[in-house]
């Protein structure tokens, strides 16, 4: 069995404070990044204007995140429209936030030698290359369809 010196107490103690320490910088390293929370809603056809989805984008990050495309993929391919192309994207800060209306017309693939067709699915892309799914995009994008 050892003897409980002082260097050994110290030298626990010391080990102690530099794991705490590693593990509020591994946290704060997290923190530390842009997060894009993506959601929508569905708006039935009433006086106010046709079937449409409303899409909020939210940087729950603490860096600053910059978005550039919204688009998203069909049968004969993905495409995608810039946002805000002349300033470089939409930036989004610390809990900054952003909604875009998509209607019938916005969900349209149009491919460059191909036939226009609706998207299965819709995403927003940032500055990185990084796709955001929009949540229930292909039930929404359907009941655009059908009305």
């Amino acid at each position: 069995m050892t003897e409980l010196t002082y260097a050994n107490v110290l030298s626990t103690i010391a080990l102690l404070v530099s794991l705490g320490s590693f593990m509020v910088a591994a946290y704060n390293a997290f923190r530390d990044r842009p997060r894009l929370k993506v959601t929508s809603t569905f708006y039935d056809a009433s006086e106010w204007g046709p079937a449409h989805m409303s899409v909020a984008v939210v940087n729950k990050g603490r860096r600053p995140v910059i978005l550039r495309l919204i688009g998203g993929n069909s049968s004969s391919g993905s495409s995608g429209t810039y946002i805000e192309h002349d300033k470089g994207g939409l930036r989004l800060g610390e809990h900054e936030r952003h909604e875009f209306k998509i209607d019938r017309d916005e969900a349209v693939h149009s491919g460059p030698d191909g036939p226009e067709d609706f998207y299965d699915r819709m995403w927003i892309e940032d500055s990185l290359g990084n796709q955001h799914s929009i949540p229930k995009s292909r039930e929404y994008i359907a009941r655009m369809l059908s009305h």
